[in-house]
């Protein structure tokens, strides 16, 4: 994975990278996920399709970490809760803090049950 994709989906995502604080630990991330992804599809490299998925989730694992250990790192309050044009009003996600809306994104950023699918090979090993 390229750590310049990684670096721009992470300011896209709120966080500002320092490579001397950052850099050790998502490479960690790089080789984990790395890992799983192909674990999981039997495969030796990531497929392009599946390129873009990797990327957000070493994004998201990344940010939960750092924001589970240093919260004041994130801006969680730019969250958009509502919109409002003319005299209608739409509001998203009632009752839930931007922090609550932010983590729940996050989890969306992670899942993988349908993106790893079309990529799966048998292993008779």
């Amino acid at each position: 994975m390229n750590f310049e994709d990684i670096t721009n989906r992470l300011a896209s995502l709120g966080y500002a990278y320092d490579e001397q604080r950052d850099s050790w630990i998502l490479g960690f991330l790089i080789d984990k996920v790395t890992n799983h992804i192909c674990n999981n599809c039997n495969l030796s490299e990531i497929p392009t399709g599946l390129y873009e998925k990797a990327v957000d989730v070493v994004c998201a694992e990344f940010i939960k970490g750092v924001y589970s250990q240093n919260k004041g790192l994130i801006d969680v309050d730019s969250a958009v809760t509502s919109i409002r044009e003319g005299d209608t009003t739409v509001n998203f996600a009632s009752g839930s803090t931007p922090e609550e809306i932010y983590l729940k994104y996050l989890d969306t950023l992670v899942s993988d049950t349908i993106d790893f699918a079309r990529y799966r090979k048998m292993n008779w090993n």
